[in-house]
């Protein structure tokens, strides 16, 4: 089992913006949560691991109005998708390692207030991954980085939501701070 926080990385970025045609700098805070389970398979020195995650991400941008009708775009919404990060790594010490992997995830949906962002769900993209953790008897904990894969953009509806004919389209940079149990040392000790 396990049990994380995500913290976004990138604080401004560049977005290209649609209805303008037009690439700006907006500023972006976002974290989320995470929690799901693993598998890993140890040898001598390496280890790896296949994580199932579900995970919740609340997207916040700022952007600056005197550059766009910020009225029209969804700025503020909640990201839920499923993981699946496949870790290699190697043990530097009995307690430390080092990891990087690849993680497939399928965004299962999007919304904003109470209206779901049809445009945004069951998108499946991939990214890469890479950490250090701390390994302990019965628990442990990893810090990884996941970099952002595309650039930022925010495109026009089919129709509106809510008075919103825009919407961010962002998968962001993240540092996932997460905490594991291994229930097998548990249940054989």
């Amino acid at each position: 089992m396990k049990a994380g926080a995500n913290i976004d990385s990138k604080n401004n970025i560049t977005t290209y913006i649609a209805s303008i045609d037009n690439n700006i700098n907006i500023y972006l805070s976002g974290g989320g949560v995470n929690f799901g389970g693993y598998i890993q398979y140890e040898f001598p020195e390496f280890f790896m691991k296949v994580e199932y995650n579900h995970t919740q991400i609340q997207n916040n941008h700022v952007i600056p109005y005197i550059l766009v009708r910020t009225d029209e775009i969804i700025e503020n919404y909640t990201i839920k998708k499923l993981e699946i990060p496949l870790i290699a790594g190697y043990r530097v010490t009995e307690k430390i390692n080092v990891f990087a992997g690849y993680k497939i995830l399928n965004r299962v949906s999007q919304y904003f207030k109470d209206f779901e962002i049809e445009e945004l769900r069951n998108i499946s993209k991939s990214k890469l991954l890479f950490g250090f953790g701390l390994n302990f008897t019965n628990f442990n904990f990893d810090l990884r980085f996941e970099p952002a894969p595309e650039i930022t953009s925010v495109l026009c509806f089919g129709q509106s939501i809510n008075e919103k004919t825009q919407y961010i389209k962002t998968e962001g940079s993240y540092f996932v701070l997460t905490f594991g149990i291994n229930l097998y040392s548990l249940l054989i000790s």
